[in-house]
């Protein structure tokens, strides 16, 4: 049997049940476990392990097989070697990590400042609109017209309050960065720039992008990829931040085209031809809290 590479054998069979877990049906038939659990149980028999002649295997009694990423255990009993499997973490390959320290002078300043946040909308100030998670005020229907409390003023620039709010409540979030598929960084870019576009200091309009990159830089999250699982989400175009030259009369900061930017991503209400920013669609006044008020 050492000729045929029996463990070899076992971890393959291992990945076949593996595929079938992950499937979209999620089921196993009854002959690949029996199959996969045949190839284990020689290597329980007369008390040896996977050490074969040697006699420094795996004792007899259960065997965990580390080759396939189910963690699958075959487990020795009185009528034979039977399969269990766990229960698959619902979150596998859908964790994201948060940078819930991210100083506040780059998010919750901003909406205490919210009165200063006016330059470039028709609004006196933006104060209303942070309101309810960043919907805005609701919307009153005293005519009939809307057939539920779904609709909300809200302001197209609020986009990265509301998805902000909106991670908060993800049901997949975690406190262990290297479990993360992607870490977001909720930096309110948008709400920042606005505040600098028409500044002709150019130190002060990329001050606050140029505080995050060394923020982000230092931070062990970061490190691990140097910013390439990062990502942030704006209210505002990609062309708003990324300022090529030091001329004053150019519009916008030089957010994106500083070094540790241009390695995350970026979801703006526009896109661009950059390959890390990606389009997403402005925020509309129809905010459903379940499936029945679309139907509504």
């Amino acid at each position: 049997m050492a000729n045929e590479k029996p463990l070899r054998k076992i971890a393959e069979a291992f990945k076949e049940l593996e595929a079938a877990v992950k499937s979209e049906t999620g089921e196993v038939e009854v002959v690949p476990i029996s199959q996969a659990c045949s190839l284990v149980s020689p290597l329980f028999q007369d008390g040896h392990g996977a050490g074969g002649d040697d006699g420094h295997g795996t004792d007899a009694g259960d065997l965990r097989l580390e080759e396939s990423n189910v963690a699958a255990r075959c487990h020795e009993h009185g009528d034979g070697v039977h399969l269990l499997l766990p229960r698959l973490d619902s979150c596998t390959g859908r964790y994201v990590y948060i940078h819930d320290d991210l100083p506040s002078k780059f998010n919750s300043d901003l909406l205490k400042n919210c009165r200063l946040l006016t330059r470039g909308t028709d609004k006196p100030n933006l104060c209303p609109y942070f309101e309810n998670w960043g919907f805005g005020p609701e919307i009153e229907n005293t005519e009939g017209v809307l057939a539920n409390k779904s609709w909300f003023s809200t302001n197209q620039f609020t986009l990265e309050v509301i998805f902000h709010n909106k991670m908060k409540q993800y049901k997949c979030l975690t406190k262990n960065s290297s479990l993360a598929l992607a870490i977001y960084v909720p930096f309110y870019a948008g709400l920042d720039v606005s505040l600098h576009l028409w500044d002709s200091n150019l130190t002060v309009r990329d001050a606050s992008a140029r505080d995050l990159n060394g923020w982000l830089s230092k931070r062990p999250e970061w490190k691990a990829m140097w910013g390439r699982n990062h990502f942030l989400v704006v209210g505002r175009i990609s062309w708003d931040f990324r300022t090529q030259t030091d001329e004053v009369s150019d519009w916008g900061s030089k957010l994106r085209f500083l070094p540790e930017s241009m390695n995350m991503s970026m979801l703006s209400v526009e896109g661009s031809s950059w390959g890390n920013d990606y389009a997403i669609p402005y925020p509309t006044n129809f905010h459903p809290a379940k499936d029945s008020d679309v139907v509504q």
